[in-house]
């Protein structure tokens, strides 16, 4: 072998070892940027923002996530600004764009992130009602955050609906105001509701809930074609680390 020979391979062996030992590039994961009690919470311990971060430490992967008014996250799922976003719920619209683990060709709910639900809220004194099947006493429009799925499902059953709000926190101050008859939120943050000082004594939750489904990780169409076994890792460890021990007493405290 010549000198030239030689110092080729020395160029491309050490040009492997830098490449090696670049750290691996962090998966970027949206979610809606507005409090979902207690998956997201603003000190940035919600539950799914813990329960994402023991599944990149027990895969090795690096995840950045990012918050961004709903509308906005889903539209970078599919334009390819984000490798994935994160609580979503199926819909048929969100799986032409994007992947949820599937299972006899429906999104598998053993790999989800969470089980949660719309619940309705009314101000106290409001005749609105809700029977599992149908509105009753309604006259004006249930208000929803924007890009939420809720939205077809009301649409569906015969209300008018307002999706002017990006966030919990405006949608419940328009209510309030009188903008909206009522709102239809994420049951969790239903209940966090009550606990606002400002509508502790105003509102009240309307049974049975409107829904309840599982919510997900899910990828973008061409991320998840070049990328399939690094997202079914992720969903499998998912699945893994929510049914833990050490997670599932988190979701006690």
């Amino acid at each position: 072998m010549n000198m030239f020979s030689m110092a080729f391979l020395r160029i491309v062996a050490a040009f492997v070892l830098c490449v090696s030992s670049l750290p691996a590039r962090a998966l970027t994961f949206c979610h809606d940027d507005g409090e979902q009690y207690p998956w997201i919470v603003k000190d940035g311990k919600g539950l799914n923002i813990v329960l994402l971060d023991m599944v990149a430490a027990r895969t090795g992967n690096t995840l950045e996530l990012v918050g961004a008014p709903w509308k906005r996250c889903l539209e970078g799922v599919k334009n390819g600004v984000f490798e994935g976003a994160f609580g979503a719920s199926y819909s048929d619209e969100r799986a032409a764009y994007a992947v949820y683990p599937m299972a006899d060709g429906k999104p598998d709910p053993s790999r989800r992130l969470h089980v949660d639900g719309y619940t309705l809220l009314r101000l106290k004194g409001s005749a609105v009602g809700w029977d599992g099947n149908k509105f009753s006493n309604l006259n004006g429009a249930i208000g929803t955050q924007a890009a939420y799925s809720i939205a077809a499902d009301l649409v569906k059953w015969g209300a008018k609906v307002d999706s002017n709000s990006d966030t919990p926190e405006t949608l419940l101050r328009r209510f309030g105001a009188g903008h909206v008859e009522a709102v239809a939120l994420l049951t969790g943050e239903a209940r966090f509701a009550l606990m606002k000082p400002y509508l502790a004594d105003k509102v009240e939750i309307v049974s049975p809930p409107l829904s309840e489904k599982p919510y997900f990780l899910i990828f973008g169409r061409a991320y998840y074609e070049n990328n399939r076994a690094t997202a079914d890792a992720l969903w499998s460890m998912i699945a893994k680390v929510r049914d833990s021990e050490e997670y599932q007493k988190l979701t006690k405290n």
